[in-house]
């Protein structure tokens, strides 16, 4: 499975450029490319394995626990706006605060805001957590697909996403999806960064400032009040299956991350209390 994702970055990276081959080799700008993405692929393929080798069966404190403060309870809720970007990432991840001269805004697609409520921890000593999240129609939100009535997604104590289901309207039956994003889209959901996010293999920093956010999304920040307090959050970097890049912001004592971007979208830490 790793090498399949080093394999698979490598065929991205040429396929962008249209060059494979030696012919991918013959321009410096490409083969420094190639070389990054080589080096993307190969340090997670790093970190995945001393994860692996450094995971209990057993887990007595999780990554999540240790954030959060305490271990995920029955009724924990909290919100999410989230917003689909129409403008993905480049392969090579930037700097989280990089000037507006030196980035490009992503446009705005669409946008949403999301209820997550824990409906289950089970009491095993490696706890899995499920989630409900559903959609909420208020002030400056729409349901980005009304038909969805909502979503379950579960996962271990280290944020390892484990199953994913989406209940529908006028179905019987919720119908499953891979909770790693290798899957057919079934609804523009699907593109939203509302996923478990795995932290026991993340690159961990701490930042100075706060991550730069498109100007529709910096204009909600200022509004809401949005403003996490760096000198207790640390910085996680991760890659999805095709090693694009996952960056978040987790404030200490928060049930979730205050800041995530995936390569489709940006979420928003709004309400992390009870109802």
């Amino acid at each position: 499975m790793k090498i399949f994702c080093a394999l698979s970055i490598v065929f991205l990276v040429s396929a962008m450029s249209g060059l494979t081959g030696a012919d991918a080799m013959a321009d410096p700008d490409e083969r420094e490319l190639y070389s990054k993405a080589l080096s993307i692929a190969q340090g997670k393929v790093l970190r995945d394995r001393a994860a692996a080798a450094n995971r209990p069966g057993a887990l007595s404190t999780s990554s999540s626990a240790l954030l959060f403060g305490r271990p995920y309870q029955k009724g924990d809720s909290w919100d999410l706006a989230v917003w689909r970007l129409n403008q993905t990432q480049e392969m090579l991840r930037p700097a989280p605060t990089l000037a507006a001269s030196e980035l490009r805004d992503p446009i705005v697609a669409e946008s949403g805001l999301f209820r997550f409520k824990v409906i289950q921890v089970s009491q095993d000593a490696a706890p899995v957590i499920e989630i409900e999240v559903t959609q909420l129609r208020q002030a400056g939100f729409s349901l980005i697909d009304p038909a969805v009535e909502r979503i379950l997604i579960s996962g271990d104590g280290n944020f390892h996403p484990l199953k994913k289901q989406y209940f529908i309207k006028n179905r019987p039956e919720p119908f499953s999806v891979s909770p790693n994003g290798i899957r057919k889209v079934k609804s523009l959901i699907d593109f939203l960064p509302i996923d478990f996010i795995p932290l026991d293999n993340a690159v961990r920093e701490e930042l100075r400032y706060p991550p730069r956010l498109p100007p529709a999304i910096r204009e909600f920040a200022a509004k809401t009040g949005f403003k996490p307090d760096l000198s207790r959050s640390v910085w996680l970097e991760q890659d999805d299956f095709f090693g694009r890049p996952i960056q978040a912001l987790w404030e200490h004592g928060d049930p979730w991350p205050s800041y995530i971007k995936t390569p489709h979208g940006i979420a928003l830490l709004v309400r992390k209390g009870a109802l």
